[in-house]
């Protein structure tokens, strides 16, 4: 079902995964937690999650995105999970 189909109001969610230095914690600690705060927001009615991509920066900045959703589609069932920006050149 597209945006336009949907009658209700949606509400959508904006990932980075960015960990900048002044709050450095484990990578895998950091998406571990947005990974369960996803899985809430879908189960408090959350429609949307939209997951930007970036390169060449040490904070955690998602560097590709298709493994990450496949990630949050194994532990979602509704919440529709896409791209907000891809460089294709890195793919």
């Amino acid at each position: 079902m597209s945006v336009q189909q949907r009658s209700s109001l949606c509400f959508g969610l904006w990932y980075d995964f960015c960990c900048p230095p002044q709050w450095k914690h484990p990578y895998n600690q950091v998406y571990s937690e947005i990974f369960d705060q996803i899985v809430w927001a879908e189960q408090a009615g959350c429609d949307d999650g939209r997951l930007p991509e970036h390169h060449c920066i040490e904070n955690g900045y998602s560097p590709s995105l298709p493994p990450i959703a496949a990630a949050i589609t194994a532990q979602t069932t509704k919440i529709h999970i896409g791209t907000s920006k891809v460089i294709p050149a890195f793919h």
